[in-house]
């Protein structure tokens, strides 16, 4: 009998670092390294390589034996076969008495061949592929769908390969794992209503289709590979009993940010975080994820904000907390409640309330506050926060978060997302920082994902934001790097910001309009300029997966000196109409300046929240965030509908507009910088798709 090298996860507060250690093998049997295989048999001797899991564990303390069940069958493949009827068949074992370590198998015989391969269980297998040595490469399939066991697993998930090169005489097959196992227990008094239990990882794949090669020392898999089955998460379904171990197989690998999710009868799910740091499961092994006690199916950490009525057909957002304590979490749900009141005080979020839903999700940090740098990404003193949010001690650069820990929170604990309703790409995150330093940043990503993070800087007080006083001298587009520039007057600042007025008054909900309500669900871009920085080219996120960026024009004209339409053309030529209806439109146009250049980029509006921080966004602006929102709720988007409920007020320019209007104050406040520019991140899917050719049974 052979024994596991184990590797036990500590379970203290499900957030341990792992432990490993190995265990002696108490096996004087030995299995081969070599194995052969002679063609015309029909019974074959199998066994499992040393610490290797099989189709039922003998549990013993922390150890698995690896054992054999009558009625165990895997499924053997004639490399280089000619001939259709005898290219593969399945052999099966049906000795009596109790399960063992080896047994024999019996089945119809093969064409010879150069090689064979085997896999377990036949349902897993999907084929070969031959490596540029000539080998063949098992291709099989670890299910996310998995059956609970009590004290084992499913004897369908646990994918295992044993390759043989052709020989004379009798031999024996060595399967191997491709899988790890993962553990867990449940207790309390909630144990007889819970239907599954789901294991979720952010963004590597935790099964479906991986490729096994097996002719080295050392089993290697790849899962690296585009498939439709492959899952970032595996689910057990039950029965459960209390006080049982269960066993799930998944693909080997290092993950991150790991949630372990209970779904009951009665539909309600709750969510635990299981890791907070990337660990590797390695093939062959048993990590135990530990004992979880559920004494009750309420979700006490997701709150639904009350100042929207969505719809059928709905967005979905969530606000998460980072650096606020356990004893915490109120001033938590309060400042969410504030800054959610002003993101919906402006248009178009606040024509739009009927379809967006917006999800509080709470979990506590060790230390309240945020980690504090240089700036230039040395940490000065380090808070334990649960998304590590960080920036610099005098200036907000160096500002991010840890991006998988994010998204694997909110996947675990959004409940559109749980249900299969929602995508993480679908679903734009907002993190309050529980810090007073100044600051605001956005991340989108080509698929669709988004988050930003804004702290409670300055304890609510009021600072000011100032328009660039160095301008491009026209608004002409055929004037490009070369057109001069000049300084605003005093008249210019009032038309902006009002008589005697030159900047505006806002405090850190300001920012967060412009943060989450600009860039991470509209996907917009600034539109602040600095006095010489002139880029050429086009805006690449124009041309993502999901566009980000069209509130701003690129390079006007190619190679050919021909003009190319700004992105809000359309509007341009709806202008008069809608000048006709409301003057206020007038402001619709093109003008120097964004994207943090004065040149070689154009707006459609002198000022919106996107410059400045007002509680204003431009014409177009407002349309590309309806549009956005639209399709986040699936649901087809009408200009000309939309036009009909569209608010053209600015409150700085001509007040009112906003219930919750900031004053808006030649206040001694002080002028603040223009936050940097969101991060767009390239999160294409990976360009391999499922190997070409696959070579299956006939």
């Amino acid at each position: 009998m052979r024994r596991f090298v184990v590797f036990m996860l500590a379970t203290a507060m499900l957030a341990a670092a792992c432990e490993s250690r190995n265990l002696e093998q108490q096996a004087e049997e030995t299995v081969p390294e070599t194995s052969v295989l002679e063609p015309a048999v029909t019974t074959i001797s199998a066994g499992f390589e040393s610490n290797g899991t099989k189709s039922i564990l003998s549990i013993s303390g922390d150890y698995a034996s690896v054992l054999w069940q009558s009625g165990d069958s895997f499924t053997l493949r004639s490399i280089n076969c000619t001939e259709d009827n005898s290219c593969s068949a399945i052999f099966t074992t049906s000795f009596t008495g109790e399960p063992k370590a080896k047994a024999d198998f019996t089945g119809t015989s093969l064409e010879p061949s150069e090689y064979y391969l085997a896999c377990y269980p036949p349902s897993a297998y999907l084929g070969f592929v031959i490596s540029s040595d000539n080998k063949p490469i098992g291709a099989g399939v670890i299910p996310n769908n998995q059956k609970a066991t009590p004290n084992s697993y499913d004897p369908a998930a646990n994918l295992a390969f044993a390759f043989a090169p052709a020989s004379s005489g009798y031999g024996e097959l060595t399967f191997r794992n491709a899988a790890a196992l993962l553990k867990v227990r449940v207790s309390g008094t909630k144990v007889d209503q819970l239907d599954s239990i789901r294991v979720l990882n952010n963004d590597e794949d935790m099964a479906g289709l991986i490729l096994v090669d097996g002719f080295h020392t050392e089993l290697q898999v790849d899962k690296n590979w585009e498939f439709d089955a492959n899952s970032n998460s595996v689910t057990l379904a039950g029965p459960f009993e209390k006080d049982v171990d269960y066993y799930m197989a998944v693909a080997p690998g290092t993950y991150s940010g790991l949630s372990v999710l209970f779904f009951f009868h009665d539909k309600s799910f709750i969510s635990k975080t299981l890791l907070n740091q990337p660990v590797t499961f390695d093939r062959s092994t048993i990590r135990n994820l530990g004992t979880f006690e559920l004494n009750s199916t309420a979700n006490d950490n997701v709150t639904v904000y009350t100042g929207t009525t969505p719809a059928a057909d709905y967005a979905s957002v969530c606000v998460i907390p980072d650096g606020f304590q356990a004893s915490e979490r109120d001033v938590f749900i309060t400042r969410a409640n504030a800054a959610m009141d002003y993101l919906f005080s402006v248009s178009p979020y606040k024509e739009l309330k009927d379809r967006i839903k917006v999800y509080f999700l709470w979990t506590p940090s060790q230390e309240s506050g945020a980690t504090i740098t240089d700036g230039a990404g040395n940490i000065k003193i380090l808070r334990n926060t649960a998304f590590g949010t960080r920036w610099g001690e005098d200036t907000f650069q160096d500002m991010r978060a840890n991006h998988d820990d994010v998204f694997s929170f909110v996947a675990a604990n959004c409940p559109d997302i749980v249900s299969g309703a929602r995508m993480i790409e679908q679903v734009p995150i907002l993190i309050l920082v529980n810090d007073t330093r100044y600051g605001g940043r956005a991340f989108t990503y080509n698929s669709g994902k988004s988050y930003c993070m804004v702290p409670f800087f300055y304890e609510g007080a009021m600072v000011s934001w100032q328009i660039n006083l160095t301008t491009a001298a026209t608004t002409d587009p055929s004037c490009v790097s070369t057109a001069s520039t000049r300084e605003l007057t005093t008249s210019d600042l009032e038309a902006l910001y009002g008589e005697g007025k030159d900047r505006y008054d806002g405090d850190w909900r300001n920012v967060l309009v412009h943060e989450f309500g600009g860039h991470s669900i509209g996907r917009l871009i600034d539109e602040y300029w600095y006095d010489s920085y002139y880029p050429a080219g086009d805006i690449h996120g124009h041309f993502e997966k999901v566009p980000s960026g069209l509130n701003v024009a690129g390079w006007w004209y190619d190679n050919e000196n021909t003009s190319h339409p700004f992105p809000w053309a359309e509007l341009l030529e709806k202008r008069a109409s809608l000048v006709a209806k409301n003057t206020l439109y007038e402001r619709i146009g093109v003008y120097h300046g964004g994207d943090v250049s004065i040149f070689n980029r154009w707006r459609s509006e002198e000022v919106s929240c996107m410059l400045d921080n007002r509680p204003y966004f431009s014409t177009w602006q407002r349309i590309l965030i309806a549009k956005r929102i639209s399709s986040l709720a699936g649901i087809d988007f009408n200009l000309d509908a939309y036009l009909t409920v569209d608010n053209p007020i600015d409150p700085v320019r001509d007040g009112g507009g906003s219930s919750v209007m900031l004053p808006v104050t030649k206040a001694p406040a002080t002028i603040m910088p223009m936050l940097p520019p969101p991060i767009l991140i390239d999160d294409s899917v990976r360009p391999s798709s499922v190997p070409p050719e696959f070579r299956q049974n006939p």
